[in-house]
């Protein structure tokens, strides 16, 4: 499932963080905040970008992560 497909076919509610990893296995942040704030249209790039993971996560405060998964294991 896509990240589009996921905000097209759930509704998202509280903090989220959407991340990925680049090929160093750095952490790319591309989106933290709240999920009735996110507009897909406003970061395209990440749309069609496959989600691996989405699980809790209690840095700060309870946010939803949704990882993405490396651009080279999709496909």
């Amino acid at each position: 499932m896509t990240l589009g497909e996921l905000f097209e076919e759930t509704y998202i509610q509280g903090e989220i963080a959407i991340r990925s990893y680049d090929s160093t296995g750095t952490t790319i942040e591309h989106y933290l905040g709240d999920a009735e704030e996110f507009y897909p249209d406003e970061h395209p790039q990440i749309l069609e970008r496959e989600v691996g993971y989405i699980f809790p996560l209690m840095e700060v405060e309870p946010t939803i992560c949704i990882e993405l998964k490396d651009e080279e294991d999709e496909g």
